[in-house]
């Protein structure tokens, strides 16, 4: 691995950071265990026993962020970034380059991770990306819909995170009307925006949706895809999504999206929004050139 270039690519992302008023944060490589109790990941743990607490290696900035900043006495908005590794037993080890925005709860928090993102694709090498997005929300009224009990719920998003089709088509297929169902089918195939929202709109025509953000979602219809199945495996997400892609590249650059219950865990009600970039595919990527 080319690691002058790679420190180079990083060194651009904290001065991005810098320029839009980001304070680096050091987060610990230990945490407590308990502090991924809300998430999937509490099971890809490294966990140790030291002086009788469980602590585990750090898993998770947002969650570890969000446990370090809501025992400090700040102001909100505040505008976090971090930078290191990951350690989870399912994966090899990430190296992240990331922002939160804690305490805005406005659009302006999306538009502003959306500027963000967009600031650190300028600076990538040379490439096709492909930047995907939904709106958690839409999930949750999905599921509505099919009337799942609470095992075919868990089991419906382990599909969805999969991109599993064939079970959720299936599911679909025998909980809803011949119509509906072809409504339904549509919005998961559908890539373009402004059909997933007319979609929407029919699916769930006395849903008084955010104006603001079907107004944001629009705006993004040039440069963005709609992903229904676009669902974080970690439960805290509730609302916008998003992921970028390299062209031919199976997982995501770039992670994020807006997790207003996390602090709640933690004995606060701060609304966050964020996004880390993979690091470790940069350094693949400079392998390959």
């Amino acid at each position: 691995m080319n690691i002058e270039s790679l420190r180079y690519y990083e060194q651009e992302l904290r001065k991005i950071n810098l320029e839009n008023m980001y304070i680096e944060e050091s987060i610990p490589l230990l945490t407590k265990v308990d502090i991924y109790q809300e998430s999937s990941i509490e099971r890809e743990l490294y966990k140790i026993i030291h002086e009788g607490e469980a602590l585990a290696l750090r898993a998770d900035f947002s969650m570890a962020l969000v446990d370090k900043v809501v025992r400090k006495n700040i102001e909100f908005p505040y505008r976090a970034a971090y930078y290191g590794e990951i350690y989870r037993l399912d994966k090899v080890n990430q190296w992240q380059v990331g922002v939160e925005l804690l305490g805005e709860s406005s659009i302006a928090g999306e538009r502003e991770m959306l500027k963000v993102i967009k600031k650190y694709i300028g600076i990538f090498p040379q490439e096709e990306y492909i930047p995907c997005i939904n709106y958690m929300p839409f999930i949750d009224l999905i599921i509505i819909k099919l009337n799942l009990t609470s095992k075919e719920v868990k089991l419906f998003k382990s599909n969805l995170v999969k991109h599993n089709y064939v079970k959720i088509k299936e599911v679909m297929k025998d909980k809803l009307s011949y119509e509906t169902f072809n409504l339904m089918w549509s919005l998961f195939n559908e890539r373009n925006i402004n059909k997933a929202l007319d979609l929407i709109e029919q699916l769930f025509p006395s849903e008084k949706f955010s104006s603001e953000i079907f107004a944001l979602l629009k705006e993004l219809s040039a440069d963005y895809y709609f992903d229904i199945g676009l669902v974080k495996n970690l439960n805290y997400y509730t609302g916008l999504v998003f992921e970028v892609y390299a062209k031919g590249s199976p997982q995501a650059i770039i992670t994020g999206g807006r997790y207003d219950n996390l602090a709640k865990q933690f004995g606060q009600n701060i609304s966050a929004i964020g996004f880390a970039v993979d690091m470790s595919w940069l350094g693949g990527y400079l392998c390959k050139s």
